[in-house]
């Protein structure tokens, strides 16, 4: 397969983007949430939302009946 120079230079901007943060992967995304913000893009929150389920066996067992 030939070689492909941008690949090639991705990979090695990625590489030296990992060593920056001694691979890292929660300080690289750390990192790129701050550099979104500070160029004023939307940036997604981090924790979850926790989804809140009644759940009452016996009045699902009544409705099956």
């Amino acid at each position: 397969m030939a070689s492909n120079t941008i690949i090639e230079d991705i990979h090695k901007i990625r590489e030296e983007y990992a060593k920056h943060f001694n691979d890292n992967l929660r300080a690289m995304c750390n990192d790129a949430r701050n550099t979104q913000g500070r160029e004023g893009r939307k940036v997604v929150p981090t924790n979850p939302k926790l989804i809140q389920k009644n759940i009452n066996l016996s009045s699902n067992q009544n409705d099956k009946q």
